[in-house]
């Protein structure tokens, strides 16, 4: 998972690669064709084959910070906190209590899904929610949902004909497959194959090691935010408290319970990002533009039509960089 530098510019990550050759090149070193998306080997002249965008967007790894500090904006923290006080003021409501328990659900459901979705598309900017934004993916949490029971359905099941133990290993294989299941149906806004068990596997062994990677920090993430849950009931069960205390500890562990998922989604949206040419993601921007422009280096030319020379100078090939510079300059 080691990024590939350019041969000629040390700093910044390649684009291309003549396998002939066995040379890497950045964007600034070869010609291409931005109709065809074809390049050829400055040194060869045969064909240069693409190297995965991947390559060059900062690993995931690298951005566990920024991934906290995602949610820690005023239109995010805004909106969980609304949810928060909403759920908290409605919680000894009974019927209304549940059915505002569920809005409250239904709504941070299709906010985290928008999360996921912009930044798998490189727009790594917070979400503003609105009523548009509900309206306009209204069926993905619904979709969501339905896949959460079948899962409890196929649990239940199992419980039911005493096979404890395949109902443990199904619920840890569940576990395991969520990521991919979510980002699938977030992606691809298809309920069939994000809950395909061929395509779960064949999606996560497409970027197996990250997938491992990622899923070891989200398990991270959640158990941390269960062991603060566990601690919040047992402080409200442990008496001598008011009522108000009571009300602020369960609007306090919602939002922390929102944040950490915001966190987890944000998280996932990036990996998509990140593999998306493995995955075959469409995605709504360019990535060479944005990240091959901000890694350029003093040392590459300011003539793209002298790109050439630069590599023959660089090979020693002085006769070639000459032939070439004078070919430019006509």
């Amino acid at each position: 998972m080691a990024t590939t530098n350019c041969k000629y510019h040390p700093i910044i990550p390649a684009r291309w690669t003549c396998p002939d050759c066995d040379v890497h090149f950045c964007s600034d070193c070869i010609t291409t064709d931005s109709i065809k998306n074809k390049a050829h080997c400055p040194l060869c002249k045969k064909k240069a084959a693409q190297i995965k965008a991947s390559n060059f967007i900062v690993p995931f790894w690298n951005r566990i910070p920024q991934f906290f500090l995602y949610p820690a904006n005023i239109a995010s923290l805004l909106f969980i906190s609304v949810l928060a006080l909403l759920i908290s003021i409605t919680a000894f409501g009974g019927m209304f209590g549940k059915v505002a328990l569920m809005f409250c659900g239904f709504v941070f459901l299709r906010y985290a899904m928008a999360v996921l979705e912009k930044t798998s598309n490189g727009k790594l900017d917070s979400v503003d929610f609105s009523v548009d934004l509900l309206n306009q993916g209204f069926m993905l949490p619904i979709k969501q949902i339905l896949v959460f029971f079948l899962m409890y359905w196929i649990l239940k099941q199992e419980i039911q004909h005493f096979q404890f133990k395949l109902a443990e290993v199904t619920l840890y294989l569940f576990i395991f497959l969520l990521p991919a299941q979510i980002m699938i149906l977030v992606k691809e806004d298809n309920i069939v194959n994000s809950i395909n068990p061929l395509y779960l596997f064949l999606t996560i062994k497409s970027i197996l090691v990250p997938y491992l990677i990622m899923f070891a920090f989200l398990s991270l993430l959640y158990f941390s935010f269960t062991y603060v849950q566990k601690e919040m009931v047992l402080m409200m069960l442990s008496g001598g408290i008011s009522l108000y205390t009571i009300l602020g500890i369960i609007m306090i562990g919602t939002v922390v319970t929102f944040y950490t998922f915001l966190i987890m989604f944000n998280m996932m949206g990036y990996v998509a990002y990140q593999y998306h040419e493995e995955l075959n993601y469409e995605i709504s921007m360019h990535v060479d533009e944005q990240f091959e422009s901000n890694k350029r280096s003093k040392e590459v030319t300011q003539n793209p039509e002298l790109a050439e020379v630069e590599v023959f100078i660089k090979e020693g090939r002085v006769d070639e960089a000459r032939s070439e510079e004078r070919r430019v300059g006509k």
